[in-house]
């Protein structure tokens, strides 16, 4: 019957038979993989991975190589530049990158696996790429989501139910700027090409870049192909659930200057804002409540300490739509309290003010 086997962080990289144990994008990109033994000196940032032919990971994935802390350390180029150097190519040269929180769930007797968690899954196909010198080109790159079921045997994808494709009903239209820094933890790329490329009708391309402090380095193009096509679906209080499938990338060498913009600041003025006296109003009462957006219904934490602040099941509640040009977040919000118990008849939809909603 087989056996169940988990692995989370360098328990998921010594699945396949190679294992990542170190090294960046940058050094991924600049085609730096070398055994582990024979890594050049860490200053240089090599990306290090036992070859295949060592048999150091232990081999349960026979899939190609995984990766973990994928999209929080933004370790897209390392991932590609393993795979391009001909380790751990797996099968047909896909590659796999975890997100944190995240899970790839295999079923190696019917060749599948399935995402599930609350990140996602990266999936490199490097098939048709080719690297000439410093440049790379044609890599295909899929983000799968929750759900979402890869076939490792024929190489495709199947996005969970419930999904509506982006192709010929993008939301979007507008010329994005490039967004330096995606393949840095300070970036995060896949909602960079949810929104500016695949759910985007007039951008056909995106870019990036990454470099060193010398500025050595390079620019990153994320280009709707053929097959390219983006799926969302609202779930738990965001409409941003996105699934990506085969953007390309192609990488080209650039080098960058850094030198102050002498227009910088040139029209900086203090501001004329007077803070005004403080006035003691007594003691304040009551409690604030301040969510971020996007509130999940199934945030019980939340819901549930604003119904006892407001004085439990039998509080009385006001809505304001604030920035919603209907009423329909606000009754989905009415919704979400009736069901943490809230009496209907005490949650009343308060239309007072709001910037576009006509029925204010």
């Amino acid at each position: 019957g087989g056996a169940v086997i988990g692995g989370t962080s360098a328990g998921a990289a010594i699945m396949s038979e190679a294992m990542l144990t170190g090294g960046d994008s940058l050094a991924g990109l600049r085609g730096q993989v070398a055994p582990e033994a024979t890594s050049p000196a860490p200053a240089q940032r090599a990306v290090e991975i036992e070859p295949v032919t060592t048999a150091r990971g232990l081999g349960f994935f026979r899939f190609g190589t995984v990766d973990q802390h994928f999209d929080e350390r933004a370790r897209l180029g390392r991932l590609v530049g393993v795979a391009l150097n001909g380790d751990g190519r797996g099968v047909d040269g896909l590659s796999y990158g975890i997100d944190e929180d995240t899970a790839l769930i295999v079923n190696n007797k019917d060749r599948t696996a399935t995402i599930a968690g609350r990140g996602g899954v990266t999936v490199v196909d490097i098939k048709d790429a080719r690297r000439t010198g410093r440049s790379i080109s044609n890599v295909s790159t899929s983000f799968l989501s929750p759900g979402d079921t890869i076939d490792l045997a024929s190489r495709s994808f199947a996005i969970a139910a419930g999904k509506d494709a982006t192709r010929g009903y993008e939301y979007n239209e507008f010329e994005p700027l490039p967004a330096a820094g995606v393949l840095t933890p300070y970036g995060r790329l896949k909602p960079y090409l949810a929104y500016s490329l695949v759910d985007n009708a007039t951008t056909a391309s995106v870019k990036s870049y990454l470099y060193d402090s010398r500025g050595d380095g390079f620019t990153l193009t994320f280009s709707k192909a053929e097959e390219t096509n983006g799926y969302y679906r609202s779930t738990d209080g965001s409409r941003d659930d996105y699934s990506i499938a085969h953007v390309r990338m192609d990488v080209s060498p650039s080098t960058f200057d850094f030198r102050k913009d002498p227009r910088a600041f040139g029209e900086y003025q203090r501001s004329r804002f007077v803070v005004p006296p403080v006035v003691d109003r007594g003691p304040v009462k009551g409690h604030l409540v301040v969510a971020g957006g996007a509130l999940g219904s199934s945030n019980a934490d939340v819901y549930k300490k604003f119904i006892a602040l407001a004085g439990g099941q039998s509080a009385r509640v006001g809505i304001v739509p604030a920035a919603s040009s209907s009423l329909k977040s606000s009754g989905a919000f009415r919704g979400d309290l009736i069901g943490y118990g809230l009496t209907p008849a005490n949650i009343e939809i308060l239309p007072l003010s709001t910037h576009d909603f006509k029925g204010t």
